[in-house]
C-alpha cells in the first residue's frame, strides 16, 4: 500500500477519493504501516480541500482566522 498511496496523492479528487480508499483499504490493511499511510494520505487530502467539494463563494481562510481572533 505505500507504494500504492504515494501516486495516488497525486491523481486523487473529491469525486472519486471516497471509491479509491475503499478498493484500496484491505491492501492498507494488511500491509505493514499501512494504516498510518493511509492516515497520512486522508490528512493530506484533508488539507489540499480534496474530501469534500469546495464552495466558492466561502470566505478565505485568513478571513475566518481574523474574525476567531477577534473573538477571542
Amino acid at each position: 500500500m505505500v507504494k500504492c498511496i504515494s501516486p495516488l496523492r497525486e491523481t486523487v479528487t473529491h469525486k472519486g477519493t471516497g471509491e479509491l480508499m475503499e478498493k484500496h483499504f484491505d491492501t492498507a490493511f494488511a500491509t505493514p504501516g499501512g494504516i498510518k499511510k493511509l492516515r497520512e494520505l486522508i490528512l493530506t487530502l484533508a488539507m489540499q480541500g480534496k474530501l469534500v467539494p469546495q464552495d466558492p463563494n466561502d470566505q478565505p481562510a485568513s478571513k475566518l482566522l481574523q474574525e476567531i481572533e477577534t473573538k477571542k
